[in-house]
């Protein structure tokens, strides 16, 4: 069984699942599995960063481009001390589901308006975490200028479709596509603290993680 899936499976959200429909209905969907090993993936570097830190310290989680929220959903199960921003700005979502979560906010807002910047920023918390699962081609170059920006002090991204511009592969030597463009990515964090890896438990080939921090 993949990895990510028996952690999703004994994590005891199944349990959480049987007494609210709506939220079952969205874990059952076709394209499920492919969301929940994307968000194990950064649920394990979380664990590894935030999980033995002391409950008390105020951390918050922005899961930028959240569509439905699987990872917001999943880490306000499994990270029930933290504070989840689930942010987007597609107005025909229902977002129902999401009032399940006493820890989870969210945030109907431009990820490419400056006001996201000085949301981030007038935020008053411990750490702050910006996370962009299946970040797609300007989108993820805006996580990055969010982390670059504000005073978030950690970054997971699992970049998606990338901007096919063949420079990028002739600067890297790579001919794949989405590997020079995870690489570019990458290089455009304005940290020395960070680094870039292939999951294969991740159900996607689009299974490059990058984490950051300052």
């Amino acid at each position: 069984m993949n990895k990510y899936l028996k952690q999703y499976t004994e994590s005891g959200i199944l349990n959480l699942l049987e007494y609210y429909l709506p939220i079952k209905k969205i874990f059952e969907r076709k394209k499920a599995n492919k969301e929940i090993t994307e968000a194990f993936a950064v649920i394990n570097i979380l664990n590894r960063e935030i999980k033995y830190q002391q409950k008390d310290k105020e951390i918050a989680i922005f899961d930028l481009g959240c569509g439905k929220g699987y990872f917001s959903m999943l880490s306000s199960w499994i990270f029930s001390y933290t504070e989840l921003f689930a942010c987007d700005y597609n107005t025909n979502m229902d977002i129902g589901h999401f009032d399940f979560f006493s820890n989870v906010t969210y945030e109907q807002i431009n990820l490419f308006d400056t006001k996201i910047i000085n949301f981030i920023n007038e935020l008053d918390y411990d750490e702050i975490i910006l996370v962009g699962i299946h970040s797609c081609k300007q989108l993820a170059i805006r996580n990055i200028e969010l982390f670059n920006q504000t005073k978030a002090q950690k970054l997971i991204l699992i970049p998606c479709c990338e901007l096919k511009n063949p420079y990028k592969r002739q600067i890297y030597g790579i001919g794949n596509h989405y590997d020079a463009w995870s690489l570019y990515l990458f290089n455009q964090i304005l940290t020395e603290h960070k680094i870039i890896k292939k999951d294969l438990t991740i159900l996607s080939p689009k299974n490059n993680v990058i984490y950051a921090y300052k």
